[in-house]
């Protein structure tokens, strides 16, 4: 008979875990085709959506990741968009403080708010 120390996970409570998260995983793939299928809703669009949230430290602190994926996080908005909520929530930055990122956000959103108009007034929507 085996002796179990205090703290460490029993068989019998760790195996029934990967088949609960694996059905899990084929039910959330199979909802996705799902909505592909029935509501022309974009599949490849979510899981994109969910690596970037998982890159930009919405999920967990960026200051979790290895350093190479810390640098990483820094090309996407929402680490800028977090970063400029935790300084406001939790440091109690002020709007000085604020400025280098709301001049990175204010700048991505002129960049795409241009894209989008010239995109726009190219489009024949409403010939």
């Amino acid at each position: 008979m085996t002796s179990v120390r205090a703290g460490e996970p029993r068989p019998t409570e760790v195996e029934p875990v990967f088949p609960r998260v694996l059905f899990g995983l084929i039910q959330l793939m199979a909802l996705f085709f799902a909505g592909h299928l029935f509501y022309g809703v974009d599949v490849f669009g979510h899981f994109g959506n969910l690596l970037i949230a998982r890159a930009s430290g919405a999920w967990f602190p960026v200051s979790f990741m290895p350093e190479f994926k810390q640098h990483i996080a820094r090309f996407t908005i929402a680490y800028w968009v977090i970063d400029g909520f935790g300084g406001v929530l939790w440091t109690g930055s002020s709007l000085t403080q604020l400025l280098p990122t709301l001049r990175i956000l204010l700048g991505t959103t002129a960049v795409a708010m241009t894209i989008a108009v010239w995109r726009f007034n190219r489009s024949r929507l409403f010939d």
